[in-house]
């Protein structure tokens, strides 16, 4: 249930449970409040508003990867467009999101490309590696050897920065 108090939209979720949970989610800011069944509307008023300081900041911080997409946004802003040009090839679209075990994907079909936010954190190079690979998706869709052919003739050292990437040497 979603109940407007002390101005924020509070999702209450109740469950089996025999504490009071409060939590504001970083991703997008929803405040959710776990408690026991059975607990009464003036109660949960009573611990929102008890808590509206600390929901209040929560709410206002920005989250890590809201502070990672901002900086991955900036760094992209120079290079897709160099990159797009310097290969003749262009995206649909980007999508920048945490990822657990790619750097990137390409749908060649969409032109959709998503990178992932880990590599606000890497150098240049590694960023720009990742932007060539993705883009070479869009003429190959596999990783054949026309397409490392193709990714080698923009970042001739890949084979150095992937092994970079992969064992951070």
């Amino acid at each position: 249930m979603r109940y407007q108090i002390e101005g924020f939209e509070v999702e209450v979720i109740y469950k089996k449970i025999k504490g009071i949970y409060l939590r504001v989610d970083p991703e997008d800011g929803t405040v959710r409040l776990h408690v026991p069944n059975g607990t009464t509307q003036e109660q949960i008023a009573q611990v929102v508003h008890d808590h509206r300081t600390w929901i209040a900041s929560r709410k206002k911080r920005p989250s890590a990867t809201e502070v990672q997409k901002e900086a991955m946004r900036e760094r992209l802003k120079s290079l897709i467009p160099y990159w797009e040009q310097t290969m003749g090839l262009r995206a649909s679209r980007y999508t920048l999101r945490s990822m657990r075990s790619r750097w990137g994907s390409c749908n060649p079909k969409t032109g959709h490309i998503t990178l992932n936010l880990e590599l606000a954190a890497l150098p240049e190079e590694c960023l720009s590696y990742v932007l060539v690979h993705e883009l070479s998706h869009l003429l190959y869709p596999g990783h054949d050897r026309d397409f490392w052919s193709h990714v080698e003739r923009y970042v001739p050292e890949w084979k150095r920065i992937r092994r970079y990437m992969r064992k951070g040497e």
